[in-house]
């Protein structure tokens, strides 16, 4: 039974079953069939290690499952170190590990190419996926990503997080791009996102800081460490932030 806990659905998922497998992978064929985008989104990657703890994810109490697949094949785990997200789970890790490899070849026969949090590294992605990491959890979860060339998308909490109050500046001068990924080195790094855990936080009071923390990403994404300069990029926000006021946008007032 679904059961409402703080305003989310929850209901546990034992991938170890091989039922957890057909209905993920129905879903996504009905999704690739609505929409043609050549990738695929994993949302809710996380899970946790015991039954009953607190959490908003659809994934828990996996430690008591009975049925354990076969672990094998080729495949580099890579812990992420942050305190951010779950506690890391070597168990969970090598279960969770085995269904996102199998979502991922689902998805390559379908000709789609799977995006998924950080925490998809930690139970090991196949050699040779082409699947794309979304780095939430620290520098460590970029370099996890591209040791292994693997792509990513830099989406760091707390500072790419747009439902927090994490100053503008903080946002402005973090460099996404970690220099071991700069030339002669394969560019893995795709680019950066902005995430917004709570949707009503733009049209809320709490919304004040939102664009102007979009300004501040984009320019981040757009131009190298050299050619930023926060002084520059505030004088600038003032003018848009006035655009914004007229509008009737929460960000248009400091």
């Amino acid at each position: 039974m679904w059961r409402q806990t703080s305003g989310w659905l929850e209901r546990p998922l034992c991938v170890s079953q091989e039922a957890a497998f057909e209905f993920a992978t129905n879903v996504l064929d009905e999704v690739i069939a609505l929409f043609p985008s050549h990738i695929s989104i994993l949302a809710r990657t996380k899970c946790h290690p015991v039954r009953g703890a607190p959490a908003r994810s659809v994934n828990r109490g996996w430690t008591n499952s009975r049925d354990w697949p076969s672990l094998g094949g080729d495949h580099v785990p890579v812990q992420v170190t942050s305190g951010q997200g779950l506690p890391f789970h070597e168990d969970i890790g090598r279960l969770q590990g085995e269904f996102i490899r199998r979502i991922d070849q689902h998805l390559t026969t379908k000709g789609r190419r799977m995006v998924g949090w950080d925490e998809i590294l930690e139970g090991g992605l196949k050699t040779g996926s082409r699947a794309v990491v979304m780095a939430w959890r620290g520098a460590s979860a970029v370099a996890g990503s591209t040791a292994r060339i693997q792509d990513v998308v830099v989406a760091l909490h707390p500072d790419y997080y747009l439902d927090n109050d994490t100053p503008l500046q903080r946002t402005y001068d973090y460099e996404p791009v970690p220099s071991d990924c700069r030339p002669p080195r394969p560019i893995m790094c795709l680019g950066s996102r902005a995430t917004c855990g709570r949707d009503h936080v733009i049209a809320a009071e709490g919304g004040r800081p939102t664009f102007p923390r979009l300004c501040a990403l984009a320019e981040t994404g757009w131009t190298g460490r050299d050619g930023r300069n926060f002084a520059d990029f505030s004088a600038r926000l003032a003018e848009f932030r006035q655009r914004l006021e007229l509008l009737g946008v929460a960000g248009g007032k400091p």
